[in-house]
């Protein structure tokens, strides 16, 4: 009656109960707790709860053990939890393995402060030995290339670490030559864990080859499972061969999934040298040339293994190879685990038969996925009768079919007492003979898992099945899918599970038979798990339960004592009654609204549930959120393919919004519209703990989602409609390094600000020599613009010869000025690495520009940091922290510039525009007036997630600019001569912008800028008509522009100066085709927009000048150019007040700007103000003596007060 009260997350029952936190029962080294809160589902919220919990004195003091793994620790968790660091002294294992920390949060945790700073000087767990922080990179707004910088700090303050796991952070070369300089300063390294890293390519294992030498008497245990891609597997595994050689007190070495092709395979066998290797475990390892010597002369150097895995090694590479393994593992006498799945050892089996009579100890043993037929399937059986302590076995994916079935079931009576889990699924066995072949099974009684799945046993067979099986009261695992069970053999089940008081999973899927439906099974299954009390798992997808099927399981009749009620159903059917399940699958099960809604009902199951599968079960939304409603701790939810709809997804925004702990989620192909995709994606961003998210099949469009989806700080793998989600979202990444690169969608957005930014300022570079970069990944491996670039880069000191059979010069060079040899890998380059190619760049970025910062006596981006301090200081709502967020507003960028440069920017007026507005106005008042290049976008320094990478560059320029003038980079003399005439020229110093041009000129005559400057200086001073070298430099512009565009035709510099060229010479009509050519590409450009202006009103055409005034002023209300020109047209049209009101706003900015002052003095005449025309005009003759229009005007001035002399 009511409802039950919905109680809160697990962690928080789990404290609520007990009086401390639940201490594992493991063993540890020392006395004293190992607290486990692994996959609780922590976060900010519940963070303060275990501070409260752990910091009783009692507990502080035993506390040996913290694991929390597996949560949702965001970097304000961990600062929550950082009191721990300090508190508890005998900490000596600490796991944070898949927590979304980030740098932040790891540096909040340990309380690095500061990240790249020196570690801090008071203890930090000084007793820590073991830490795990795999798969911690993903999390917070700071640049995931960041976490290796914070995890090298923290390593250097912790000096007693000998246990280290730091792999599925997606560390490159580079980065793991930061980790490894601070892995050398540890006291002893006993384990190091970097699985599943794959992007560190032969860089990253060149840079791990020094830890390997320095720790090679100490190293017992290494991990580099999947840290090798297929693309760069030669030279990555001779790389990693080259440390390997040093171990030799090497115990355990994983290289699960680590390809071997051909020279790298033969040097990967023979480097391992440790004799007192225990675990070899070589899985998957698709070894494609036959290296079998090498391979057995490797068994046999280690005498002392004792688990070995060889699966898919041995495929498709003949029976001498296999002969040989076989006789090599014959003499392993230590070996307690073989693994040989995957080999397809049809028809050689047999000779392995003597290895396994030999090797009596055998605990566990795989042959999986090996082709064994029933001659090798009796074969088999033999050998398995010596093994009398065998625990665990697997021969599934076989064809033995029941004869061999038997026999293998019967060779197992002799471990009938050790044997703890058996795999016979998909081995061809059937319900024939009434399932006699199974009654062995009612003697193991040790066992604990059976998967007997993808069979055919039917009714019958699993009728007998649970007749053998009720003996067996220790298992815990039963796995029965696709074995075409109607209902009826389950009957049996119903006792046998009475004796299982520990069954724990148990999976029924695809049972259905064709042309039935599900009520059966339904009616049958529910009998069966009236005493299934402990079940945490169920699986029952596609077995078409429908209505019908799922009534038994969720209601049951009940007769009430009050005769007139009769019989009713109540909700306490057994499948509500599990209230520990934790997994509960339902998906394709013809589940409507009806029965939905009746699921709904069995609410005290669904609140405990961690993982909930209803996939096309075509369901509508609104029934569909009843039982989601009560479902508030899923980890993980499956609703793809059902007739959700858009009120069916506002309807489900509700529940799945309130899933705090929820990590996966798929609603993919739900039939959902714009609308309701967008309901559902706000709905989630706030759910901090989400990594895995679909949403492909549906009508919406990704520009429209993608606000909400950024804030998933956690999401690492995202489905949306496309062949290429990420490459259609963030179009400057190339398709062939989105596919190779597995990165979360906010490493997208930050490797893309990169790509943007690299491009720009190297194409800067290279636009000196006539080159361009369209795609730097392609650049970068190209000889010739490798060498370039680098000559460039560094102001010619490289000297790099240009032929192509150099290019190793180039590298030598990087090498000579300090950059990490793990980066200026060549193969690396060929291959269009990600990681090799923006780290190079940046290392050459670095050494070039950043490091040449210098400022109270640090260089690098220490100094860069404290310059932009110094700059900004004084200026309200302006606080520098870092490189990423303190600069998104723009309101650091206006003060750099103020500080420096008042007259560019009004930092007053700017304060109160938009964030967007703001940084497109600095960066075109930077690039038109200091010449620095428009390397950021505003788009990307307004995401959540901007690149401290491509800041740093661009302040660097500025600081180069502003500070550091004689030592720019990357622009030649006589464009700095140019810039600079470029500069004279807008404060009115005409004759020294001539100068000053004419100079740049002489150092380089194919200088378009500075013969622009030139000819608008003479034109400004004595008028074109007069003057033969302004002709001369126009023409020139003109000729240079056309031969250049051929190379370079969307060049927006170029096509600018050749239509400013063309209004110079007068050619009107051209210069407004030029320049609206240049809008196309940048419709803001306002250098195109002032010279169309311009022309439009030479000719007369007022209405298409103060339209492109009008965009002008908006972009740049300060451009004195468009001041001037407005108010010439006011004058043109005989608005003399409004003329007078804009050349007096103009000369406030630029008191000796001529062409204002002669304006002004032409309105006062128009309006009879003789005595302030005379003043203007003189003024203005003053400044300009040769000023041959203020001079007619002065002249008329006279003549209208009658001073005929």
């Amino acid at each position: 009656w009511g409802g039950a009260v919905v109680p809160a997350p697990p962690f928080r029952i789990m404290l609520e109960r007990t009086e401390r936190p639940r201490v594992a029962h493991r063993q540890h080294e020392e006395e004293g707790q190992c607290v486990d809160f692994a996959n609780e589902g922590i976060g900010l919220r519940e963070a303060s709860v275990l501070m409260d919990e752990l910091l009783i004195p009692s507990t502080v003091a035993s506390v040996t053990a913290l694991d929390l793994s597996g949560n949702r620790l965001v970097p304000e968790a961990a600062e929550v939890l950082s009191p721990l660091t300090r508190s508890l002294t005998r900490l000596t294992a600490l796991g944070l393995r898949d927590n979304p920390l980030g740098p932040d949060g790891l540096a909040s945790f340990f309380l690095l402060w500061q990240p790249s700073s020196a570690p801090p000087s008071s203890p930090l767990l000084p007793a820590l030995r073991v830490l795990d922080v795999h798969g911690c990179a993903q999390g917070g707004y700071a640049s995931d290339r960041q976490f290796p910088r914070t995890l090298a700090t923290l390593l250097r303050a912790l000096p007693s670490l000998t246990d280290l796991s730091c792999g599925g952070n997606g560390m490159i070369g580079e980065d793991m030559g930061i980790v490894s300089n601070s892995m050398t300063r540890l006291v002893s390294l006993r384990c190091l864990d970097l699985r599943d890293t794959p992007t560190l390519g032969p860089a990253g294992f060149t840079a791990l080859a020094p830890v390997l030498e320095h720790f090679a008497d100490t190293l017992e245990v290494l991990d580099v499972s999947g840290c090798v891609r297929k693309a760069e597997q030669t030279t990555a595994v001779l790389a990693l061969s080259q440390g390997l050689q040093h171990l030799t007190s090497l115990r355990e070495l994983y290289a699960w999934r680590c390809p071997l092709g051909a020279e790298e395979g033969e040097a990967f066998f023979c480097s391992v040298k440790s004799s007192k290797l225990v675990v070899l475990n070589l899985g998957m390892c698709s070894m494609k040339v036959d290296y079998g010597s090498e391979l057995v002369s490797m068994i046999l150097r280690l005498p002392l293994l004792t688990s070995l895995n060889l699966s898919g090694i041995l495929r498709d590479h003949g029976n001498d190879l296999v002969s040989c393994v076989a006789y090599a593992v014959k003499g392993l006498s230590y070996l307690t685990s073989l693994d040989l799945s995957a080999n397809g050892l049809l028809g050689t089996i047999s000779l392995f038969e003597p290895a396994l009579l030999m090797n009596t100890n055998l605990k566990c043993l795989s042959f999986e996925d090996n082709e064994i037929g029933i001659p090798e399937g009796k074969v088999l059986a033999g050998s398995l009768m010596a093994l009398s302590s065998l625990e665990v076995l697997d021969v599934s994916s076989n064809g033995l079919c029941n004869e061999a079935a038997s026999a293998v079931l019967d060779a197992l009576q002799h471990s009938a007492s050790s044997l703890r889990s058996l795999c016979l699924r998909d081995v061809g066995i059937d319900g024939r003979t009434k399932g006699l072949y199974l009654s062995p099974l009612n003697r193991f009684s040790a066992l604990q898992e059976l998967d007997l799945g993808t069979n055919m046993l039917g009714d019958k067979g699993a009728a007998a099945l649970g007749r053998a099986l009720h003996g067996v009261t220790s298992l815990t695992s039963l796995g029965l899918a696709r074995n075409f069970i109607h209902g009826r053999g389950l009957q049996t089940f119903r006792s046998a599970f009475r004796r299982m008081p520990k069954l724990r999973r148990l999976d029924l899927t695809g049972n259905i038979v064709y042309g039935a439906d599900g009520r059966e099974l339904g009616r049958y299954l529910a009998k069966a798990l009236e005493s299934c009390h402990s079940l945490q798992e169920l699986y029952l997808g596609m077995n078409w339960l429908g209505f019908a099927g799922l009534e038994p399981l969720i209601t049951e009749k009940r007769t009430f004592f009050l005769r007139w009620l009769g019989r009713a159903r109540t909700n306490t059917g057994p499948l509500a009654r599990l209230k520990s399940l934790r997994v509960l699958r339902l998906e394709e099960n013809r589940i409507g609204s009806g029965a939905m809604k009746l699921l709904g009902n069995a609410h005290g199951m669904l609140i405990q549930l961690h993982e909930l599968d209803l996939h096309g079960n075509s369901t509508d939304g609104d029934a569909m959120a009843v039982p989601l409603s009560s479902a508030v701790c899923l980890t993980s939810l499956r609703i793809s393919r059902n007739e959700v709809g858009g009120g069916g997804a506002h309807a489900l925004a509700k529940p799945i919004g309130e899933m705090t702990n929820l990590r996966t989620l798929n609603f993919a192909e739900c039939k959902l519209p714009p609308d309701g995709v967008c309901a559902l994606a706000t709905a989630l961003q706030n759910l901090s703990a989400i990594r895995d998210l679909s949403m492909k099949g549906n009508y919406f469009l990704l520009k429209d989602v993608i606000p909400p989806l950024l804030g998933m700080r956690a999401l690492v793998k995202l489905e949306t409609n496309g062949d290429n989600e990420f490459s259609m979202m963030l179009p400057g990444l190339p398709r062939e390094v989105v596919r190779r690169d597995n990165l979360s969608l906010v490493e997208y957005i930050r490797k893309r600000m990169q790509i943007r930014t690299y491009t720009s300022w190297v194409n800067n570079l290279l636009l000196q020599r006539n080159l361009k970069m369209q795609d730097i990944f392609k650049g970068m491996a190209n000889k010739r613009s490798l060498m370039e670039l680098v000559d460039v880069a560094f102001s010619g000191e490289a000297r790099v010869e240009m032929s192509d059979d150099r290019q190793e010069s180039a590298i030598e060079f990087l090498r000579m000025k300090g950059i990490d040899p793990a980066l200026t890998d060549l193969e690396a380059l060929k291959e269009r690495s990600m990681g090799s190619t923006l780290g190079l760049l940046w290392a050459i970025i670095r050494k070039s520009q950043v490091d040449r910062v210098l400022w109270k006596g640090v260089r690098g981006p220490v100094a860069l940091m404290k310059w932009c301090r110094d700059a900004v200081e004084g200026y309200d709502k302006v606080h520098i922290r870092d490189f990423t967020r303190s600069w998104q507003d723009g309101l650091g960028f206006c003060a750099v510039v103020h500080r420096h440069r008042p007259d560019l920017v009004d930092f007053k007026a700017l304060a109160s525009w938009d964030p967007s507005r703001r940084l497109i106005f600095v960066f075109h008042a930077t690039h038109t007036k200091l010449a620095v290049p428009r390397l950021l976008d505003p788009d990307d320094l307004l995401s959540p997630a901007p690149d401290a990478r491509s800041v740093m560059l661009y302040l660097s320029r500025l600081w180069h600019v502003f500070v550091g003038r004689d030592s720019d980079v990357g622009i030649s003399p006589a464009q700095a001569l140019a810039n600079l005439a470029e500069e004279k020229f807008d404060q009115d110093l005409l004759e020294d912008a001539m100068d000053l041009a004419e100079e740049a000129v002489e150092k380089d005559s194919g200088s378009v800028d500075a013969r622009i400057i030139r000819a608008r200086a003479r034109y400004a001073l004595v008028g074109y008509h007069h003057d033969a070298r302004s002709r001369e430099d126009i023409v020139q512009v003109l000729e240079i522009t056309i031969r250049r565009l051929e190379d370079y035709p969307m060049s927006v510099p170029l096509r600018w100066a050749r239509a400013e060229a063309l209004r110079l010479r007068g050619d009107n009509i051209g210069a407004i085709v030029a320049a609206t050519k240049v809008l196309k590409i940048e419709p803001r450009n306002v250098r195109a927009l002032n010279t169309r202006a311009k022309a439009s009103h030479m000719m007369g055409e007022l209405h298409g000048t103060l339209s492109d005034l009008d965009l002008l002023m908006e972009v740049d209300p300060r451009n004195v150019h468009a001041h001037v020109l407005r108010a010439a047209v006011c004058l043109h049209r005989g608005e003399h007040t409004n003329a007078i009101t804009e050349s007096t706003r103009v000369l406030k900015l630029r008191p000796r700007h001529a062409q204002a002052l002669l304006i002004r003095a032409k309105a006062n005449l128009d309006r009879g103000d003789f005595t302030q025309a005379l003043a203007d005009a003189e003024e203005a003759i003053k400044n300009i003596p040769g000023y041959i229009e203020a001079l007619v005007t002065r002249a008329e001035v006279h003549r209208e007060r009658g001073d005929g002399d």
